[in-house]
């Protein structure tokens, strides 16, 4: 217990435990390579199993949710990232995307990167099926011979012409 307490008060509590290499572990007095690799694997796991994955359709309710999610993915990171988590109408996750990773200080994003993946097109062709009817693609009228579209007749568009 006194060498647990020692790494964490020498190293500034688990944060900075996780984040001193390896080779600066093992210059403690009382740690091994094997110990200070055990050490490093239970924070790792520790780290996962904070970090809940967000998931392709998953619900966001609140802003804990995002916070929950995040916390344990970035906590131990140097810089500072910027996400954008894309949501649906009925605020389910459509994307989630890092668009910039910054300095020790700050991070840096113009509105055109933080917004290019909202409004880029989806590349995947929706469903006709799902479109209301109005949006459906009408095939073009035929002449009797199938070949060309019907001339509708100016006065009475409903009839083609003879």
């Amino acid at each position: 217990m006194e060498l647990a307490e020692h790494l964490l008060q020498h190293f500034g509590g688990l944060a900075g435990l996780e984040r001193v290499p390896l080779a600066e572990l093992l210059e403690t007095r009382g740690i091994s390579r094997a110990r200070a690799t055990r050490l490093k694997v239970a924070l790792e796991i520790g780290r996962r199993r904070a970090a809940r994955a967000l998931k392709t359709g998953d619900p966001i309710t609140c802003s804990k949710d995002i916070w929950r999610a995040y916390r344990g993915r970035f906590t131990h990171l140097p810089q500072e990232h910027i996400i954008v988590v894309l949501l649906d109408v009925k605020n389910r996750i459509i994307h989630e995307h890092i668009v910039s990773k910054g300095t020790l200080t700050r991070s840096l994003a113009h509105p055109r990167e933080v917004f290019a993946q909202a409004v880029r097109p989806l590349r995947r062709r929706p469903d006709r099926a799902s479109q209301p009817p109005q949006l459906r693609p009408h095939p073009q009228p035929r002449g009797p011979l199938g070949d060309r579209p019907a001339q509708r007749d100016r006065r009475n568009p409903r009839h083609p012409r003879a």
